[in-house]
This record gives structure tokens, C-alpha cells and sequence, in this order.
């Protein structure tokens, strides 16, 4: 069970999925570019902010609701620092940070 956990929670940060849809969606509002792939039941969101040209946050729901959700941080040199993966359905985090 843990390592299928890993290995969902690494799938989602990675994109490794097979998507049937993708739709781009423009948050003027926010400065934010989302796409939403789409998979049957599940939907994945990546949120692109327009100032940093990143992606800082992945997400992945079934039926509206959030099951694992990546945060990537303190980009350098088109690198996150950070990484939080969190699976919100067995109360699972873990924080990945870049050593150099």
C-alpha cells in the first residue's frame, strides 16, 4: 500500500497518466494558466503563474474532490527547490527538497 501511494503520488508530479482531454483555461484575474486534463472520473489541474512562467501547483480530483496535490516552490534555474506531495485521502505529506 505504501509504495502504490509513492508511486500514484510520483505519477501525478510526473504526469504520467494517459489523458483523454486537455483544456486551457485563463485566470486573468489571478495571473494564472490552467490546464485541466481530462481521464474519465479524474481530473488533473496545473496551474501556471504568468510572472515566473512555472508551474506551481498540480492537482489531481475525482468527482471534485482533491485526492493528491503537488506544490512546487523556489524555482531556480527553471528547477523547483521544493516539492510537497500530499495525499489528501490518508493524510500522507512529503517534502522534497533540491540539494546541490
Amino acid at each position: 500500500m505504501i509504495i502504490k501511494t509513492f508511486e500514484e503520488a510520483f505519477n501525478v508530479l510526473l504526469l504520467q497518466e494517459n489523458y483523454d482531454q486537455l483544456f486551457e483555461i485563463q485566470n486573468s484575474e489571478l495571473n494564472q494558466k490552467i490546464w485541466l486534463l481530462s481521464s474519465g472520473k479524474l481530473n488533473t489541474y496545473c496551474i501556471q503563474n504568468h510572472e515566473s512562467a512555472s508551474i506551481d501547483n498540480i492537482s489531481k480530483t475525482k468527482r471534485n474532490s482533491e485526492k493528491i496535490s503537488v506544490g512546487l516552490r523556489n524555482y531556480k534555474n527553471n528547477l523547483p527547490g521544493e516539492i510537497t506531495l500530499e495525499h489528501h485521502s490518508i493524510k500522507f505529506k512529503m517534502n522534497l527538497k533540491f540539494i546541490q
